[in-house]
């Protein structure tokens, strides 16, 4: 079974692109910390990158920000990619749902200043 589950912060700035064939995608790179500390005491980060696609990148866009804690549940896709000359295999993620665990304190307050001009 391919399943997967991540909790991370949203490591990059959030945008909707439009591909050639007109479908809507949101890429995102999920800084997710390991749950051990490496032999220096510290806990290292892994970067996971993930597209949502069509009504679901569009949300992604509206609701979360760099830095945001999310959930995301989906499955994993290996990706033959050519960088630099060199066949690469790539491991990507593919959401099904994502949840917002906590925003950063910069989005909180950005929030409160959006909902406070609402009024």
């Amino acid at each position: 079974m391919n399943m997967v589950d991540l909790r991370g912060r949203i490591a990059n700035d959030l945008e909707l692109k439009t591909t050639n064939s007109g479908k809507k995608v949101c890429n995102v790179s999920l800084a997710v910390t390991r749950n051990y500390e490496n032999a220096n005491g510290e806990r290292d980060t892994d970067f996971f990158n993930m597209s949502f696609w069509q009504e679901q990148a569009e949300r992604v866009v509206k609701n979360y920000s760099k830095g945001d804690m999310i959930n995301v549940s989906g499955s994993l896709r290996m990706e033959k990619r050519d960088i630099d000359g060199k066949k690469v295999n790539m491991i990507t993620v593919i959401p099904r749902e994502v949840r917002l665990f906590s925003r950063s304190k910069n989005n909180q307050e950005k929030v409160q200043n959006e909902r406070n001009q609402e009024r």
